[in-house]
């Protein structure tokens, strides 16, 4: 009896790795060294989940219970679909946007602890409404003129500023990589954030001293940096 409770417990995580993983109250733990892959929806609806390895995912990302995540772990989306994730404010460790020819789009914020590496081509991150924060310990990896912070709403990717230097922010919209660099001073720094995004839709008239416009803007917040001064450069798309 023991051999075939045994037999079936590792059958039946195979089953789950290839097929919807939903988790109704249990606790999973995804062990360092270990590999989760789900084929289609993670949904914790109301257990715990604890990654401490790699958890991959095709499809939708749906976290309403808890999701703790070890500074050193990984959220991997892969595949070609689409995915809408949800981190119900769960903060991730690394992601990886493994992806072929497609992107993720956030439904709630999102935090990121670890670093957010690109490492497939033709994917992004889609902000809408959402914000994208980086904790003191984030970064991001391999952007570039395909693979970003697409910023299609009020949504900001929020990056944290511990001292006087220059901040990326690497964002554009939905069809432009268009980053900005923030050479920022300060005299006191406390919990202090740059939030960034850029637009293409409300923006301000041309003026009549003007001979050309850009047609995107860059909005940019700081919080937390006493005598803020900065001087940002804006990538912008020739033709504008």
């Amino acid at each position: 009896m023991r051999r075939f409770n045994i037999l079936m417990f590792f059958f039946l995580i195979s089953v789950t790795m290839h097929a919807q993983f939903i988790n109704n109250g249990a606790t999973v733990t995804i062990q360092s060294g270990a590999t989760l892959r789900v084929e289609t929806d993670f949904i914790n609806t109301s257990g715990t989940v604890i990654n401490n390895g790699t958890l991959e995912v095709k499809d939708d990302f749906t976290n309403a219970g808890t999701f703790t995540a070890d500074p050193g772990s990984t959220v991997r989306f892969v595949g070609t679909d689409p995915s809408l994730v949800t981190s119900g404010g769960a903060t991730f460790g690394n992601v990886e946007m493994a992806k072929t020819n497609n992107n993720i789009t956030l439904q709630d914020a999102m935090s990121v602890a670890g670093a957010l590496n690109f490492v497939s081509d033709n994917n992004k991150v889609v902000l809408g409404d959402n914000n994208l924060t980086l904790t003191t310990s984030g970064s991001i990896t391999s952007a570039d003129d395909n693979e970003y912070v697409a910023t299609t709403g009020t949504g900001t990717l929020i990056k944290p500023v511990s001292g006087n230097g220059t901040i990326a922010h690497e964002i554009g919209d939905a069809s432009n990589y268009t980053p900005l660099s923030s050479a920022v001073t300060g005299t006191g720094y406390t919990a202090a954030t740059l939030a960034a995004r850029v637009y293409t839709t409300g923006t301000q008239a041309k003026y009549g001293e003007a001979s050309d416009l850009i047609a995107r803007e860059w909005q940019v917040v700081a919080a937390g940096i006493a005598d803020y001064d900065n001087t940002m450069t804006g990538t912008y798309v020739a033709g504008e």
